[in-house]
């Protein structure tokens, strides 16, 4: 079902006939910048998994709270999901995203990477309430997923030299970082 994530954009459609009218959503309050400790002490009360954090400072309306989680089988994004999206001291960030544990989550490049490539909008975004989780891990089976997962795809030395001498020749020289 896509339409979570197409409800999720801007909707400037009209109404089909026998589609319910839409219902506006109350514009979310701008909350000041969370204090770091005040995050930590949030996610320590809801799991021991997560293992660290990151707000990016945004001049956004809806905040974003990306989360370090440590899979050892025993919990998911999933059975997270409702504590993260309802914990009082979390309610700044409308949108949380779930990493695994040692992805650098001020790595902009790395963190659009996971989520694009990690996420399946049916299993892993859950929203409550105005609010969304979007897990990113990689699944194993306590998110229901019983094939490995493929490893991350990494270049040799030598791929990487001859990509970057061939970037001009390609037009690609802007999509490579320094």
């Amino acid at each position: 079902d896509t339409s979570v994530l197409v409800r999720s954009g801007i909707d400037a459609s009209r109404r089909l006939p026998g589609e319910r009218d839409r219902t506006p959503l109350a514009a979310p309050r701008l909350e000041p910048q969370v204090p770091r400790d005040r995050i930590e002490a949030a996610l320590r009360d809801v799991s021991a998994a997560l293992t660290g954090s990151f707000a990016p400072t945004l001049s956004a309306r809806h905040r974003l709270l990306l989360m370090n989680l440590r899979k050892d089988g025993s919990c998911s994004g999933r059975s997270l999901a409702n504590a993260l999206l309802e914990d009082p001291q979390l309610t700044a960030f409308s949108i949380m995203v779930l990493y695994d544990d040692g992805i650098d989550l001020s790595d902009s490049s790395l963190v659009l990477w996971k989520v694009f490539n990690n996420v399946e909008p049916k299993r892993d975004i859950i929203r409550i309430q105005g609010r969304m989780l979007i897990d990113a891990t990689k699944k194993g089976p306590e998110d229901d997923h019983h094939r490995p997962w493929p490893d991350d795809i990494v270049m040799s030395r030598e791929i990487i030299e001859q990509v970057r001498r061939r970037a001009p020749e390609l037009g690609i020289e802007d999509l490579l970082g320094k």
